[in-house]
Formats: structure tokens, sequence, C-alpha cells
């Protein structure tokens, strides 16, 4: 009696595995519901070469209810079931519904599955004209560095001075420019990394729309942060041609500029030192004198202050001028045994001075001579120098004298005839 009834408790325990296996194995009409599955949009490039775009970055998603073998169904998820829709057949922009097409993965039969239902049955997708064009990318610092420290604007590097923004053509065309943030708020070193972009459109406002993209994802930036050291302007003033420092105005576009270094070259660098002025070169119609800043500054000092150039413009207070032709020539210290001969004959010069003298001066009274100290015999270019001769008839000549220029006469040096 026992083993019947053995008998028969395995006899069900056999047929509950058989039901058992058929329902969870062998049942091809179990059902699943996979959600928001992502279309994969093909030949995005071919829309590109038609001057078309997708607008928007997010993937489209698809809900798919699925039937099939079980042991099929328990090897899908939403991530291994691929759709794709290709792109290479929209021609013109709008408002477009696309299909898509559905595969599994490569063990599973495609004709195992059956789609019971798929939401939506095509995608939709707004598709806009596509426009690019370079823009310039600058950089806006903001931030106080360090005590005593600036940031060297001048010397400022990007790794790239434009970007080529594409995306749809109605936003392309409202963009001017790609900015740059950099905070130097405490800094005191050199700065050299990689920064995130904005465009920003032409009223100044940034525009962060998804759709647009640039050429590169950052540009690198090197900006130096050095100290800062104020330091005068100086020169040195010499009277000449009728000008005394007494009548002469001298007026400098900047008495002070800030230059930025290194510590070492800063404690040697006092002042910028634009040496000699010679009053009696400077005429009263050409009287602004330019100084480039980068030739007084030694390598590696940069001026922070916005200069680039100093001018100097000097005026004279009641002095004029007149033009006149020298023909007297004379020398001193002729080399013994020698006679020099002028071939110079005469020249033009400008004597500078008050007025109330200058009328009284002729030609007569400028006399040039010629030092022959260390003259060679033979014919030869010398310097001269000037003396103005006083009138018998007028007062003595104080304020008059030649301006500054190419004054050289040719002298012919000889020996002596014999006595």
């Amino acid at each position: 009696m026992k083993q019947k009834i053995l008998y028969g408790l395995l006899a069900l325990a056999i047929s509950f595995g058989l039901w058992l296996y058929v329902i969870t194995v062998e049942n091809p009409a179990s059902e699943v519901t996979f959600y928001n599955i992502p279309v994969v949009l093909d030949n995005e490039s071919v829309l590109t070469d038609r001057g078309l775009m997708v607008l928007g970055n997010k993937a489209p998603t698809v809900t798919l209810k699925l039937s099939g073998n079980r042991s099929h169904l328990n090897k899908l998820n939403s991530s291994n079931i691929t759709l794709v829709a290709d792109l290479s057949r929209i021609y013109d922009s709008g408002e477009q519904a696309i299909s898509y097409t559905i595969s599994y993965p490569g063990d599973i039969p495609q004709n195992s599955i059956d789609v019971l239902s798929q939401l939506p049955a095509q995608i939709g997708l707004t598709i806009v004209e596509r426009d690019s064009k370079e823009v310039p990318v600058n950089v806006d610092i903001i931030g106080t560095p360090a005590d005593g420290f600036e940031p060297i604007k001048q010397k400022m590097t990007l790794s790239h001075s434009t970007i080529r923004v594409a995306g749809p053509a109605s936003l392309v065309n409202e963009i001017s420019e790609a900015r740059i943030t950099i905070d130097i708020e405490g800094k005191n070193e050199h700065i050299d990394q990689g920064f995130r972009y904005t465009f920003y459109d032409k009223n100044g406002n940034p525009v962060t729309d998804n759709s647009l993209t640039g050429n590169v994802p950052e540009i690198k930036v090197s900006l130096l942060i050095q100290q800062v050291k104020e330091i005068p302007v100086v020169f040195n003033p010499i009277p000449g041609g009728g000008a005394t420092l007494k009548d002469t105005k001298i007026k400098l576009s900047v008495e002070k500029i800030e230059v930025a270094g290194r510590e070492e070259q800063l404690s040697r660098l006092v002042a910028i030192d634009l040496g000699t002025i010679d009053l009696g070169a400077i005429e009263v119609n050409h009287n602004v004198l330019t100084y480039k800043l980068a030739d007084y500054l030694p390598d590696g000092v940069t001026v922070v202050s916005g200069e680039e150039q100093i001018t100097v413009t000097v005026t004279f207070d009641n002095l004029v001028s007149k033009t006149v032709t020298v023909t007297q020539f004379r020398y001193s210290n002729l080399p013994e045994g020698t006679s020099a001969e002028f071939v110079t004959k005469q020249m033009t010069v400008v004597v500078r001075g008050k007025e109330y003298e200058l009328k009284w001066l002729q030609d007569s009274n400028v006399v040039a001579w010629v030092d022959l100290s260390n003259a060679e015999l033979g014919m030869d270019e010398y310097s001269i120098t000037f003396e103005i001769l006083n009138n018998s008839d007028s007062s003595e000549f104080k304020t008059l004298g030649v301006m500054t220029g190419d004054h050289n006469v040719t002298v012919r040096l000889t020996e002596a005839p014999a006595e």
C-alpha cells in the first residue's frame, strides 16, 4: 500500500515538472514590454552634406511589446534591442515622420520574436537648415590678483583664436563670438590650462542651445600673472639752434608707466630713460617725437598700463627761424707742413632765435669752422661748427643759433710748398 502511494506521488511530481517546463520554456505565447528604447539616427552625415540637421540632441525613444519563446525573451532588455532610423531619405526641412528597424542580439533569431505593438510606430523629427561659420574667441578676465601682481594680457595666447560654430542656420546667424571667462582672484602665477567657452549673440547675450556645436570642445589659454612696478619716464634736453630750456616747453604723453616682470628684473629697472633730446634738431612744425617703449625695456618686462609708445611734444616760446647761405669757411689746427682748400664753397643752414635779433642777420654773419687736428693728406669730409658774428651796426646776437643738421664740408689737404 505504501509503495502504491509513493508511485503516485512520483507520477504527480513528474507531471508537474513537465507542465512547468512547457509553461516556462516552450510556451511561445509569452509577452514582455520594453520601455524607453533609444532610436539610433543613422546617416546624419548625409543630412549634413545636404545642409540639413536634426533639431535637438535628445534621442527619441520607443516602447515595444514583444512575444516569443520565453528563453529568448529573457535575454532581451532595453539596452540590447537596437532601433535604427535611416535619415538618408530626408531631403527637406520641416517635421518628418521616420520609420525605424528593430534588431536583436545575434544569438536570437529575428523571426523568433513577434512585435505586438510599437509606440510610436514612427519617430517624429524636426529637420532644420544647417549652417556654420568662424567666430572670434574673446577672453573675459575677472577677479583681482594677489597684491602687486597683474595679468599680462598683451602676452596671453590661445590655442585657437577662432572657432567654427555649427547648428541651425537661424541660430548660427545670431552668434558673434565665443567667450571664455577666467577668474584670477588671488592668483600670482602663470595660468596654462584648457577652458570651456560659451557662444554669445550680437546683443551680448549667452546662447546655450545644445544644438550648437564648436569644432573644438575647449581652448587652451596661457596667461602670465607677474609683479607690477610703476616707474617714471625721464629724458635729458640740451639747448641748441637758438632754443634754451628757458624758452622751451616739453610735454610727455605720460610721465609714469606700469611694467610687469620677474622680481629681479624689476628691482634693476628704475626709469624709462629716453636719452638726450637735442632742441637744436627740432623744428617748429615737426615738434612731436615718438618713442616705442619696447625699445627701452629689457626682455621679459612688459608695459601693463596700456601704452605702446610715448610722445614728447616740444614747443618754443617766440622763436622764429631764417634760412641763410654760408659762404665763409675757416679752419683751425691745420697740421704742420700742409695746406687746406675748401672744396665746398657754400651751404644752406637754418638760424633760429628771437625775432628782434634775427631780422638783422645777414649771410655774412654766419661762419663755418672745421677742426683739422686729425686731418690727413687728400680730400675728405669733415663736420663743422658755426659761429655767428655780430653786426657793427646792431646789438650783439645773443639768442641766435644754427639748427642741428647734417652739416659737413669737403676739404682737400695737400703738402705745403717749400719756402
